[in-house]
């Protein structure tokens, strides 16, 4: 039951989390059936608070269960055996104050003492196995934090040559060198790959498996696939992504090309989105500060891609319409002269209206500021209300180069 209930993971591998889960409750069911019952009780009243969702009610049954023993004074090994067993499983669900090393301090505070009770009142075989198996772990936690720091000390240098390679490529193509961009996504992809699956290797399971050691693995593991899978959707993306063939050879925009970006531009999206949750599934309470650094940053660079992937996603849907796929399209442009400060750069310096269909532009009008100059239409524009005061104070009917004076651009286009 604990194991397929609980979702408390100490190493961030659901097939070792269920067995240390099942195995936790297993020992505090053996502990509870031979432990005084003072600390059956305190061992169910230190989780009932803490306990999320319904469990604080078997932690309830367990707490009327244990005084009953108490105040009643009989032993029931049986009786002994559930308590100790719910009160573990609602160890295992604790969420206040929050789902920290708190939560894990509770737990231990709350059966520790029901173990050593548990301990001291076993036959002698039953201790000597108790010491056997606990020798055993503290091996393997010898072996897991080995593995684990020479997996560290080895990968550290390829970890970084896959950063350096990926942000030399992200550089080279902000500077069109489209191939040395490529290159250097493959490079970084191959890089990360190699991290990968060192961390996969056999030898490197029960670093995995262990807990805290298990869950910094498990985060570096995620991080090098996420490496991996964006290095090469970059490469796609590169490869596809020509921004020179949008310009038509007549000039303005190739709209067909636009069209054809949509594809390569939503599996960018949907890529980011993965790698967010990839990296949010593997995240642990457990982790140590200098990976948890290095995942905040992982984290804050995959939220800005996430803006940028989804501006160009809109910018490919929406854009042909603005550039006149389906009809006409007429544009004011207003040019900004920085002499005069206004709340957006500068005052209206000359203006144009601008025409695109399918692409193309034309500049349909030009001129001054002061031909736009209309006080006296019909109905008069009344300029109170939704009208920003700053604006209004500048007297923009009869003054259009101080159209600039507000960020407000729907006040602008009224």
């Amino acid at each position: 039951a604990a194991g397929l209930l609980a979702d408390a993971a100490p190493s961030g591998w659901n097939l070792a989390d269920a067995g240390w889960r099942a195995a936790l409750v297993a020992v505090a069911a053996l502990a509870g059936s031979r432990a005084r019952r003072w600390s059956l009780l305190w061992a169910a009243a230190v989780v009932a608070p803490a306990a999320r969702g319904w469990y604080p009610v078997v932690a309830g049954v367990a707490v009327l269960a244990a005084a009953a023993m108490l105040l009643l004074r009989f032993r029931d090994r049986a009786l002994g055996a559930l308590v100790g067993a719910l009160a573990a499983l609602c160890a295992l669900l604790l969420e206040r104050p929050d789902r920290t090393w708190a939560t894990a301090a509770i737990a231990a505070v709350a059966l520790l003492p029901m173990f050593v009770s548990g301990y001291r009142r076993s036959r002698r075989r039953t201790q000597r196995a108790v010491r056997w198996t606990t020798a055993g772990l503290a091996v393997f936690a010898l072996v897991a934090v080995g593995g684990a720091a020479a997996f560290g000390l080895q990968q550290r240098s390829a970890i970084d040559e896959a950063v350096a390679e990926t942000r030399e490529a992200v550089d080279a193509l902000a500077e069109d060198d489209t191939e040395t961009a490529r290159a250097g996504f493959r490079r970084a992809a191959d890089a990360f790959r190699k991290v990968h699956d060192a961390s996969s290797a056999p030898w490197m399971l029960p670093a995995r498996g262990a807990p805290v050691v298990g869950a910094n693995v498990g985060m570096a593991r995620a991080a090098a696939a996420v490496g991996t899978d964006l290095n090469l959707t970059a490469d796609e993306l590169a490869a596809q992504l020509d921004q020179e063939a949008l310009r038509a050879s007549d000039g303005g925009i190739d709209l067909a090309v636009l069209a054809g970006m949509q594809e390569p531009v939503d599996l960018a999206v949907d890529r980011i989105e993965e790698a967010q949750r990839a990296v949010a599934e593997a995240d642990s309470s457990w982790l140590l500060r200098p990976l948890r650094s290095g995942i905040e940053e992982l984290l804050d660079q995959l939220d800005r891609a996430q803006g940028s992937a989804e501006l160009a996603e809109m910018a490919v849907e929406r854009a042909p319409s603005l550039l006149g796929a389906d009809g006409p399209r007429r544009y004011l442009l207003l040019m900004g002269n920085p002499a005069e400060t206004r709340d957006v750069g500068g005052h209206i310096g000359n203006w144009a209206e601008v025409l695109v269909q399918d692409g193309n532009f034309t500049v349909a009008d030009s001129g001054s500021p002061y031909e736009l100059a209309n006080p006296s239409t019909d109905p008069p524009l009344q300029f109170h209300g939704d009208y920003p005061v700053s604006l209004v104070e500048l007297r923009p009917q009869y003054h259009p180069q101080n159209w600039g004076g507000t960020p407000d651009f729907p006040s602008v286009a009224r």
